[in-house]
């Protein structure tokens, strides 16, 4: 009988959870020299809402990567890892196994070389792939190009998954999202972004919670942003709503040249946003960020857009609020 090789990143297509593990790894190719804290004015944290806060259409496809204004980058990142889970090699483990270009489901290839598993009785040790992508489509719509080392470890028998997933982009990798009813969205994670994921439960009949923390810089439909150490932990029900929660993270915006920080000081894990079941938007939650001078933004869900109110003298008043 031969085993079945998964990539089990994800195993829903809800929000990428991204917080606790390791992988805290700089961007050291980046120059992030130039930066500085964004002024606390209304626009700004509009822009860190569009980078933090954005309502996930259609939560439980594969494909939930928009919004009414720009693509969250943590959803681009669902998106890839929810690609990769569908690839799956059938040929029995061999020590540094060579994966020769094989067909994805939807067109493309993938190739690379499997190292740590000798055989079929070494399942659940650890191990590691080097990836490639040549146009690799694993979810219709949905298209690969690019290089990434992925690691898996801390295996879990009770439910014949690995707790851990590390992923380092090697090569800018490329995402090409064409869908009929969501539009088309072309992204590209630039190479030495990493993410680190830690699950805390596996059940698929009841709630799955992940840690992910991610170092990443991402060009979406020609914008740069940036994550650095951003932590998230998530919980998924399929049967109800989704929910997560920041506990830190540096969030660029404007192509890296500002920044804001998530306030620490905020417990978001007593307000985590709760996203609809059906429509994805953000029901309720609130998260805040420090910017400038010692303002702040306070971004809350509502049931629609997420609502942003930012603090801009410091003194603990959110008097701008968006129309």
């Amino acid at each position: 009988m031969k085993k079945r090789i998964t990539f089990i990143f994800l195993i829903t297509a809800s929000l990428i959870s991204c917080g606790g593990g390791g992988g805290n790894k700089s961007l050291n190719q980046f120059d992030f020299s130039n930066a500085v804290m964004a002024d606390p004015t209304l626009e700004n944290g509009e822009k860190i809402e569009e980078t933090a806060a954005v309502n996930q259409q259609n939560q439980y496809s594969l494909n939930s990567v928009l919004s009414d204004k720009n693509p969250n980058t943590v959803f681009i990142f669902n998106t890839l890892i929810n690609s990769i889970n569908q690839f799956q090699q059938t040929a029995p483990y061999a020590l540094n196994m060579v994966i020769d270009a094989e067909p994805c489901s939807y067109g493309g290839y993938i190739s690379g070389v499997i190292t740590g598993l000798s055989d079929i009785s070494d399942w659940g040790m650890d191990y590691t792939m080097n990836a490639n992508f040549d146009q690799c489509s694993e979810l219709s719509g949905v298209t690969l190009n690019g290089n990434m080392l992925v690691s898996l470890s801390d295996y879990n028998s009770r439910y014949d998954e690995y707790d851990r997933v590390y992923a380092e982009y090697l090569s800018d990798v490329s995402i090409i999202i064409d869908d009929t009813s969501l539009g088309a969205v072309s992204a590209t994670i630039l190479a030495g972004s990493n993410q680190d994921m830690e699950y805390l439960s596996h059940n698929a009949f009841g709630p799955i919670t992940s840690d992910m923390k991610i170092t990443a810089v991402t060009i979406i439909d020609g914008n740069k942003v940036a994550l650095q150490n951003a932590e998230v932990r998530s919980t998924l029900n399929i049967l109800y709503p989704y929910e997560m929660y920041y506990r830190s993270g540096r969030f660029y915006i404007d192509n890296l040249t500002a920044y804001a920080d998530y306030d620490e000081s905020w417990d978001m894990s007593q307000t985590p946003f709760i996203f609809d079941s059906f429509s994805g938007e953000i029901n309720s939650g609130e998260a805040r960020f420090n910017l400038a001078n010692g303002g702040k933004a306070r971004i809350v869900g509502t049931g629609g857009e997420p609502i942003t109110y930012v603090d801009a003298d410091g003194d603990g008043y959110f008097e701008l609020v968006e129309n």
